[in-house]
């Protein structure tokens, strides 16, 4: 599955311009894969990768790499045995 292109880099880099015009940054204004590739919300096996790929991405676009900065989170859920 191929997420890099013109349309991801728009998407991601039309999230970084309005958070930091808007402010959102300070509400933590988060950035879903579904966003971006819609194809990837059945594909759960590709999330990890798709979401190191996104964040890649996000930090090459990032203009302001002195005050800002992306973060990436991924929330584990479900049970562990130990």
């Amino acid at each position: 599955m191929e997420y890099i292109g013109s349309t991801t880099e728009e998407i991601i880099g039309n999230w970084i311009t309005e958070t930091m015009q808007t402010g959102s940054w300070e509400k933590f204004n988060d950035l879903h894969f579904d966003d971006i590739d819609n194809t990837i919300a059945s594909s759960k096996d590709q999330w990890l990768h798709a979401s190191l790929i996104f964040f890649n991405i996000a930090n090459s676009l990032l203009p302001n790499k002195k005050d800002f900065l992306v973060a990436l989170m991924v929330p584990l859920e479900g049970q562990i045995d130990w």
